[in-house]
């Protein structure tokens, strides 16, 4: 049982010390003022934050999917949005080929698109994307 627990213990701590954080810039693609810094780790998203807001919104996965269209691989997850231990929300989030895009579909129906914007998202050096929130 030592034995056991030993194993499991480093494999947390190497598991931890390889996770990547990273965060990536959302621009609504209606209403320029609305934004969104969506926060994951090892590519999976885990929480969003609005511009203007102060704290992360908690993602918890519902559904993936990964389909290849014209020569892309195209990957779908969908993501209920957790506010005050309800959901609040769903997020679907589809990359393709360098882009990455949201549709964010509120309790009452009304869906916001969003793009990835590349400029803020990616690090100065072009060596992949930033690891501090955009707003």
């Amino acid at each position: 049982m030592k034995k056991v627990n030993l194993i499991l213990c480093c494999f947390l701590l190497i598991t931890s010390l390889y996770a990547q954080k990273s965060f990536r810039c959302f621009d609504c693609d209606n209403n320029i003022k609305l934004k969104i810094s969506v926060e994951y780790l090892n590519d999976t998203p885990i929480s969003v934050k609005y511009k203007g807001q102060t704290s992360s919104i908690p993602l918890k996965l519902i559904k993936g999917s990964q389909k290849t269209v014209t020569g892309y691989s195209t990957t779908e997850e969908s993501y209920n949005e957790i506010l005050n231990g309800q959901i609040n929300g769903k997020y679907i989030f589809t990359h393709s080929g360098n882009w990455d895009y949201i549709v964010y579909i509120r309790k009452d129906d009304v869906k916001f698109n969003f793009t990835i914007n590349l400029n803020e998202s990616i690090k100065p050096s072009g060596d992949g994307y930033r690891e501090t929130p955009c707003y």
